[in-house]
């Protein structure tokens, strides 16, 4: 993950056929995470600045007013087949 401003940031992995299934891991300071032992489908990638550093992300409040934390989502599809290791390289984020 190619980024200089934004820390901690969170990886969300999240399930095209279960929209309950998702892992969440942090994004090292060397810019890399890691996501062991998934299920066999078809995944989206989102990113998101943990502000409040609770590893949940939050959608902000209207009363008293605070903004949603900044997320961004990769946008293409990542498909994870039985006995495969994959690799996603320079993930860089839109300014």
């Amino acid at each position: 993950v190619v980024t200089s401003h934004l820390n901690p940031i969170v990886a969300r992995l999240l399930s095209y056929e279960n929209k309950n299934l998702f892992y969440d891991v942090l994004v090292t300071l060397e810019s890399s995470f890691k996501i062991n032992s998934l299920p066999e489908g078809k995944y989206n990638l989102m990113f998101y600045y943990d502000k409040d550093a609770n590893t949940k992300y939050s959608l902000g409040h209207l009363t008293p007013y605070s903004a949603s934390e900044w997320f961004e989502v990769f946008a293409d599809t990542i498909s994870i087949r039985n006995n495969w290791d994959m690799e996603v390289a320079n993930i860089e984020f839109k300014q």
